[in-house]
């Protein structure tokens, strides 16, 4: 790392570290430098603190093939809980971001702008380190480190309650197969009653749909990414299927409500693995 480029760092860190109420070495050590091109070569050691840093990964029951993911646990009423709801009911592994979402954001892709490059970088490379981790456990991946069978990925997000949108789901990128993104869509509505829109370049595309369309992050465990800046690990392969889906402040405000969104997510999931 050049000079100029610690001294942005340590600029940045001066920044957010101070709003969270941290020491300069806090702030130095706050994020986990992972510079190699390839993390896969990273060493098992740096990968396990890596995890740690950045995750909470609670394993439940039998489950190897639906993993819930929550991004902003503090910031975004209830997403945490309906996370969790969804976790028991299904049995499956919950992962929660440890860190504050406006510092370090696992949705946000792997090269950002100026001063943001460190912890997007290490936070996507944790996440992987977490998914490479939990399907080799499971034994679920093929000797070419594809999976050999179908996972499901939930990643919840919350939407302020001044946008119009009830639920959203991203596509771009192709994060999962198209028929199951419209398949999850019309599940939602049917059990909900409420609107679910498709966001993304190929769907709505309206100014107010882009911070719910998906970066290319959230599809690079699925394919390759065609730009280099974005090849730092393997993909997981075509049975790898990404549901981001933001859910409005408004249906999410009441425990009632959180109890619903629980059964009828838990419901989607089920149904489009039964459909595979």
């Amino acid at each position: 790392m050049s000079s100029t480029e610690q001294q942005e760092k340590i600029k940045f860190y001066a920044q957010r570290g101070k709003r969270l109420g941290m020491g300069v070495s806090q702030r130095r050590e706050y994020v986990i430098d992972l510079l190699s091109p390839d993390i896969t070569k990273v060493p098992l050691e740096t990968r396990l603190t890596a995890i740690n840093k950045y995750f909470e990964v609670i394993e439940k029951g039998k489950n190897t093939s639906t993993f819930i993911e929550v991004a902003h646990p503090k910031k975004e009423l209830n997403i945490r809980k309906i996370a969790e709801g969804v976790s028991n009911k299904l049995e499956c592994t919950l992962i929660v971001s440890k860190k504050d979402g406006d510092f370090v954001n696992i949705n946000n892709p792997w090269w950002m702008g100026k001063g943001k490059k460190e912890r997007a970088r290490s936070a996507r490379a944790a996440l992987y380190f977490v998914y490479n981790k939990l399907f080799s456990e499971f034994g679920i991946l093929d000797k070419d480190s594809k999976l050999n069978q179908k996972c499901y990925r939930l990643s919840l997000i919350g939407i302020d309650e001044k946008k119009p949108f009830d639920i959203t789901i991203a596509t771009n990128y192709d994060p999962s197969d198209r028929t199951k993104l419209k398949r999850m869509k019309e599940i939602i509505e049917a059990e909900l009653g409420v609107s679910v829109t498709l966001a993304g370049k190929n769907d709505d595309n309206s100014e107010e749909a882009i911070d719910y369309s998906g970066y290319s992050s959230i599809s690079v465990f699925r394919k390759e990414p065609s730009a280099k800046k974005d090849k730092h690990h393997p993909a997981f392969g075509a049975k790898h299927n990404t549901f981001q889906i933001g859910i409005n402040r408004n249906l999410r405000d009441s425990d009632e409500k959180v109890a619903r969104l629980v059964n009828v997510l838990s419901v989607a999931l089920q149904e489009i693995q039964n459909e595979q």
